[in-house]
Parts: C-alpha cells; sequence; structure tokens
C-alpha cells in the first residue's frame, strides 16, 4: 500500500512500492529537487545508485534547517557557530551541538563536513534546569531506558550497617546530568547510524530507593521524619499490602478479600507482602556483561555490610521485532509526560489549547508538558481538585520535608502475563459476524495497534503511524461515545488526555521497567510480565488514584458503565466490557484477568544530598 500521509522531516520514513527519492523530498519539503539531501543523509541504506530504492528501507529524512530535536545534515560552508546560531538563535551554543555529535565530528569542533548527520539536541538552558540537576537521581526524570536490568532487594541488619553500605554507595549513584548527557550523545550516534544503537557507546547505571521500614531504620532516635511521613504520606508508610492499597490497586477481591485462589492476593506475592524489605537497587546496562559485572561489585559490597538479599528480579528487552514490545506483544512506554524544566517546549506549539497551558514537548506534538512537582518534591505541582489535601507546593517542602527536596516517590510491581489466557480471551470475544478479527479486537481493548499506532487515528488498520508526529498526536474529543477508542480502553483509562474536568494532568506518572522471562512462542510455560517501575510526587494521589478511581470502576469515563480496563482492571465483579459499534448493538464480553500481581513495593528515591544526610545520620 502507498502511503499517502506526509514525510516528515526530522523522523525516518520507510520505503514503499512506487516510491523515489524525488517523490519522498516532494513530500517531505514540498520540492522534489532536494532529493539529494535525503540521499547524501542515507548512502550508507541506499548505496551508490540514487534511483534504486528497495521497500522496506528505512530513510532519515533530514531537515532543512537546523532544529532543536531533529536531524540536521551539514552543508557546504556551515559551521558549529552557524548552526546553533540558526537552531538556538546563540552561535555561543555550538558546545551542546559538539557534545551531542563528538562520535560523528571527532576531537576538532572547527572541522565539520558537508553531509555529516547531526543530531540537534533539545535548546539548551537556564530554561531547563533539571537536566543540569546533580542531586536527583537518574531514571526518574531522564531514564536509564537500557535493554538489561537486575533489581537487587535488601534488609539492613541494623542502622549501622545500614548507613555504612549507603556510605559506600553513593559514589555510585547516577545523577540526572550524566544520564541527560550520556542520552543526548547516544540519541545523536543513533541517529546518525540510521536508527541502529551505536555499538560501542555504552553505560551502566546505579539508582536506589529506601522503603518506610528502611527510611525508619536509618533516621535518628528522635526524628521527626517519622511523624511527619506517617502524617503526610500514610499509605506509603503502611505499605502495598494493606486494606486501603490493594482494594485500590485491585489486588484483593471487595467481597472476598481473603480468596486463596487470587494469585494477586499480597499472601502470594514474591516481595512487598511484610516490612522486611529496606533499599531496592535498580541497576541497567547496554552491555550484559556490563550488567553482570555491576550486580557483583555491588552485591559484594552489600555482603560487606552484612546486608541480606531478600529478592532479585532481572529483566531485558524482548529480542528481534519483539523489541520495544510487552508480551501481548504491544509497543510500551509511548505516552510519557513532557516535565516543565526538563523538556523543551514547543514554542510555535500548533496544539496549544487551555487543556494544556505548558504547551507539548518540542518534537512530538500531543506530549504534554506538566509542572515538575508531579514527579520531584520540592517543585511547582498541579492543582489536583480531585485530591486537593496532596498538592505541596515548593515552600512547604522546603519548610517541613527539605530533606525530601529533589525526591520522588517510587512504585514497583512484579506482573505476571498470561499470554494463553489473554490470545484465548480475545478469540472468544470475537463477534459472531465476522466484523473483527484478533488484531482488532486487542487494539480496541488496549487502545493502540500492536505497533503503537492509536486507534483513535487509524479505527480499522494498523497503519503504521508511529512517528513522533502521530505516536502521541490525539484526543478523544470526537470520540465521547468510543466508537472508535473504547472507553474501557487501556490507554483511555490510565490517561483521558483532553478531559482535564477529571484532574488529569494531577495524575500523570513516569512510567519506567521492563519486561521479564521468555518471549512466550519461546517458552509457553515459562513464567513472564513486566517489572513495572514509575515515579510520582504521591502514591495515594496519583498511582493509587488512577487504578481504584479510573482502572478499576467500569464507570469511568463519564460515569457511564462500559466496563473496567481489559488489561489491568478489577475482573473480580465480572462487570463486562462493552464496545459500541456505529449500527449495531454493542458488542459485550466479560474478560478474566490477564495480569496478576506477584510482587509490589513502595519506596522512596531520595536526592544525592538526602543520601549524604541519612548515611551520616544527620535526619
Amino acid at each position: 500500500m502507498t502511503q499517502t500521509a506526509p514525510v516528515t522531516p526530522g523522523t525516518t520514513y520507510t520505503v514503499h512500492a512506487g516510491d523515489s527519492l524525488f517523490s519522498i523530498a516532494q513530500k517531505a519539503y514540498g520540492n522534489g529537487a532536494d532529493w539529494p539531501i535525503i540521499y547524501d543523509a542515507n548512502k550508507q541504506v541506499i548505496g551508490p545508485n540514487p534511483n534504486v530504492l528497495r521497500i522496506g528501507e528505512v530513510l532519515t529524512i533530514p531537515t532543512l534547517s537546523p532544529t532543536p530535536g531533529a536531524i540536521y545534515i551539514v552543508h557546504q560552508g556551515d559551521s558549529l557557530t552557524s548552526i546553533a546560531q540558526r537552531a538556538y538563535g546563540d552561535g555561543n551554543q555550538w558546545p551542546l551541538i559538539y557534545n551531542a555529535n563528538k562520535q560523528v565530528i571527532g576531537n576538532n569542533p572547527n572541522v565539520i563536513q558537508a553531509g555529516q548527520v547531526l543530531h540537534i539536541p533539545p535548546a539548551p538552558s537556564p530554561a531547563l534546569p533539571l537536566r543540569q540537576s546533580q542531586q536527583i537521581q537518574g531514571d526518574i526524570l531522564a531514564g536509564f531506558k537500557k535493554d538489561h536490568a537486575v533489581y537487587l532487594f535488601y534488609n539492613f541488619n541494623d542502622q549501622a550497617s545500614g548507613r555504612a553500605w549507603l556510605k559506600e554507595l553513593i559514589p555510585f549513584i547516577a545523577k540526572t546530568k550524566d544520564v541527560v548527557t550520556f542520552n543526548d550523545a547516544f540519541s545523536a550516534a543513533r541517529a546518525a547510524n540510521h536508527g541502529n544503537d551505536p555499538p560501542n557507546l555504552k553505560a551502566t547505571w546505579v539508582n536506589v530507593s529506601l522503603t518506610f521500614s528502611g527510611l525508619t531504620t536509618l533516621f535518628n532516635a528522635n526524628s521527626k521524619a517519622t511523624s511527619d511521613i506517617s502524617a503526610l504520606f500514610p499509605h506509603f508508610a503502611q505499605g502495598p499490602a494493606s486494606d486501603e492499597s490493594t482494594f485500590a490497586n485491585g489486588d484483593k477481591d471487595f467481597n472476598n478479600p481473603n480468596n486463596p485462589n487470587n494469585p494477586s492476593n499480597p499472601n502470594n506475592w514474591k516481595f512487598g507482602r511484610d516490612n522486611n524489605i529496606h533499599a531496592m537497587l535498580n541497576i541497567q546496562a547496554d552491555d550484559p556483561k556490563d550488567l553482570q559485572a555491576k550486580v557483583q561489585e555491588m552485591q559484594a559490597l552489600a555482603n560487606k555490610h552484612g546486608l541480606h538479599q531478600v529478592f532479585d528480579q532481572d529483566g531485558a528487552t524482548l529480542p528481534g521485532a519483539l523489541k520495544g514490545h510487552e508480551h501481548f506483544g504491544f509497543k510500551d512506554g509511548i505516552s510519557q509526560p513532557g516535565v516543565a524544566g526538563f523538556d523543551s517546549v514547543d514554542p510555535h506549539d500548533p496544539n496549544k489549547n487551555p487543556q494544556a497551558p505548558l504547551g507539548h514537548v518540542l518534537g512530538s506534538p500531543g506530549t504534554e508538558v506538566i509542572q515538575a512537582g508531579e514527579f520531584i518534591l520540592g517543585e511547582q505541582v498541579e492543582n489536583d481538585p480531585t485530591f486537593p489535601e496532596r498538592n505541596f507546593p515548593p515552600d512547604f517542602i522546603q519548610s517541613n520535608l527539605s530533606w525530601m527536596k529533589e525526591g520522588s516517590f517510587q512504585v514497583v510491581r512484579r506482573l505476571n502475563q498470561d499470554v494463553a489466557g489473554y490470545r484465548d480471551g480475545i478469540a472468544s470475544a470475537l463477534p459472531a459476524d465476522g466484523s473483527m478479527n484478533t488484531e482488532m479486537l486487542g487494539a480496541k481493548v488496549v487502545g493502540r495497534w500492536k505497533s503503537g499506532t492509536p486507534i483513535d487515528l487509524s479505527p480499522d488498520q494498523d497503519n503504521n503511524l508511529t512517528d513522533n508526529a502521530r505516536i502521541n498526536n490525539f484526543t478523544f474529543a470526537n470520540d465521547l461515545q468510543g466508537l472508535r477508542c473504547p472507553r474501557f480502553a487501556h490507554i483511555r483509562k490510565v490517561y483521558p488526555r483532553d478531559h482535564d474536568d477529571f484532574g488529569n494532568r494531577a495524575k500523570r506518572i513516569i512510567r519506567r521497567g521492563i519486561p521479564f522471562g521468555p518471549p512466550f512462542d519461546q517458552d509457553a510455560n515459562a513464567e513472564r510480565g513486566l517489572f513495572f517501575v514509575a515515579y510520582m510526587e504521591s502514591i495515594e494521589g496519583q498511582f493509587e488514584f488512577l487504578m481504584g478511581a479510573w482502572v478499576n470502576p467500569e464507570g469511568f469515563p463519564f460515569d457511564v458503565p462500559q466496563g473496567p480496563d481489559a488489561i489491568l482492571g478489577d475482573q473480580f465483579s465480572g462487570a463486562p466490557c462493552s464496545i459500541q459499534r456505529q449500527g449495531k448493538p454493542p458488542l459485550q464480553h466479560a474478560f478474566k484477568r490477564f495480569v496478576e500481581t506477584t510482587g509490589t513495593l513502595y519506596a522512596f528515591v531520595p536526592s544525592l544530598s538526602a543520601l549524604n544526610q541519612l548515611a551520616n545520620g544527620q535526619i
């Protein structure tokens, strides 16, 4: 099928039947005569003959002028100063471009060659101070984004051993600024390598989080911090196995809370059902050998101080065509919030509207910018009409909880995925009239096709609308009935987008995490799932609210019962999910549970300063 949608400069394009460089340039730039720009950027892919394109080739489409967040091809007469002047309005920002492209440019920033492919980083930053933070731990704002991970769960033997271990651990902890620098360089090298990961650019990162019992073990005996946390963050203090949390999160059946046959009941968890975990190490690497070495180093450090390893979990991105997807086969981690002070805002935002007062992320239309205080304590917060008691403005944190400033709360969930059950459930729910196949019904349940294409933009088939310009650039405003994207669809339950009367700007969380276990088709009997990690300002006001008020109830959104989230929601009630169909009766089906919770941890990720204070007995 010939792609008729415009080709977007600054992204990639997959060659279709009938394409030529001239026709692609015509769609990208409005002038087919600019085809040499595309050819120069893709010679390694296309080969020596620009007249021969192969279907399926992925081409980099450069911008004609340097644009922050996009790819640019060096022209004759360019210098880094002139490129920075056009990109940022300030030629003195040339080191930003140089640092992001050292592997391409080489050791001399004064010598650049026509045809070199440069990644133009986001605009520099007095306006983006959080990118420079050496206090906020890595992975919160600047994701580690590695292919291989191990999570180690520890119990301190006592206060002295916990403090001594923490003191030696601190030099290993990744800082936001360092992760940002690496990620920018990696993105630039990947763009220059035609979308392939650069083989020689690698990093290994570590961060640490502490549970309530871990913090109280480290606190001084007379510390006011224990009572402050208990009063202001009660569900964090109680832990995830409490009745309040398990009912909200859908782990317990309200009508039969002690059901021994419920795999998600905390009694069956692998971790988190009691208070014996004090700390979790999050270790990630590009190279599995580097990861193994760092894990062994961290285990040796823990053993040196007498810590007990309670549990460990490894994870890895799925292989081959499944890379970036979860075990049910869907592209994952797509819809993340932009963060004020960390992400560049598009100054010419075409989507600017009252529902997105801070605008959208440059280069990612539809990705809304949210106040940083929704993820980092001590930063400006959003107004939360549904949960006003958890709004902690910066001056409150500074005055009452200064040690928690620049920290973030963390929710960890070990989620087993029943792939066979999912496939059988979708197949059994197909309409008798043959109007849907399993791919379409699965897309209805999730809200996206397996490629990540939003069903709102592509309701009848997967048109592979996965470039940055479209993958998040949609709302549900013109589909209130759910004819395209059902109201119970996973992506609509957890993020109703333009319907801010639900307070959704104050409900965003930053999701990390990674699959565990082999792909289903390699070993159907193996345990598999998603190791979910998320960061936020308030566990009660964000994660538990999402689960308890949006994901599980059959009446959200709009108080019209159309079912719980069919992927993560509460299936204990047996409430059917209802797919609305134009001119036909709704298709109704009560899905069984495809995802089971096998462990949960509530933790806090302190700043580097707070870690030092904890290690030295100053809190």
